[in-house]
Order: structure tokens, then sequence, then C-alpha cells
């Protein structure tokens, strides 16, 4: 019995689009926190595992500058979310803002090989001491010493 190669790749289509659906409707679920918590970490690790087989594999270079992208957005969304922002809004803003990092960093695909790698390094680094360092962006801070939203109720 042979199957045909369309059929698999539709099927998988149909699997990735019930899955994202499945994701974005999970808090509206009325499941436990701790079940959501544990998915939500579960969705985190695949779009990180994508994220790597994408540079790692196909393309074949050595990226060490996912954690910037990374930690810019959860520092934006919970930057955002303890401003009293939408949690779906800060999800979007914390997205743009990592896009746009993403845009300045382009010219880095010009480097090549260990290069590459080195150019991708110092991304970690540079968001770090400008979050740090920027003038009311110390999300640190902030997340320490304000009450979470569960304190506020």
């Amino acid at each position: 019995m042979r199957i045909e190669l369309q059929n698999l790749t539709n099927t998988r289509n149909i699997l990735l689009a019930g899955a994202a659906l499945l994701g974005f409707l999970l808090p509206y679920l009325g499941i436990g926190s701790f079940i959501l918590r544990l998915l939500i970490t579960y969705y985190l690790y695949v779009m990180m595992t994508a994220l790597w087989n994408f540079i790692g594999g196909f393309v074949g270079l050595l990226s060490l500058g996912q954690a910037a992208f990374f930690g810019l957005g959860a520092y934006t969304y919970a930057y955002l979310v303890v401003l009293g922002m939408n949690p779906l809004l800060a999800m979007m803003m914390s997205m743009l803002l990592s896009i746009i990092l993403a845009l300045i960093t382009i010219p880095t695909f010009r480097l090549r090989a260990d290069y590459f790698a080195l150019g991708t390094m110092v991304l970690p680094f540079i968001t770090q001491y400008t979050l740090e360092n920027v003038g009311g962006l110390s999300i640190i801070c902030l997340l320490y010493t304000s009450p979470s939203p569960r304190d506020r109720q």
C-alpha cells in the first residue's frame, strides 16, 4: 500500500494547525494552573527546538544569539503585563520588538563560520546591558519590587 506524500503533508499541516489552535485556547478551557504552566513550557521548548533545528540543521550555522530574542520577548511581555496591559496585546508587542531586533541583526548573516558564531554571541550581552542601563527599563528591579497581579486582589 502506497501513501502519497501530498496526503501526509496535508495531514501534518492540519495537525500543526490544530496544535496551534489548542495552544491559543488552553487558557479558556478551564484547566488547572499547573497543567497550563506545564503546557506553556512545553510549547516554549518546542518553539526553541524548531528554531535551533532551522538555524543549526537546515542553514548549518552555529547561532548563539537566540537568548537575546527569547529574553527580550520575555522581558517585554513581563514589563507590559506588570504595567497593566492586556496579556494578548503584550505578547504581540513583545513579538514585534523581537522582530525589530532580528531586523537590526540582518548584517550578521554576511559573516561565515566562526565569525557568525562570535557575532551572534555578542547579541545577548548587548541586549542585557541595554535593558539594565536604559533608564526606566530595569525590568529585573521592577519585577522583584512590584506586587504580582495575584497580590493586588
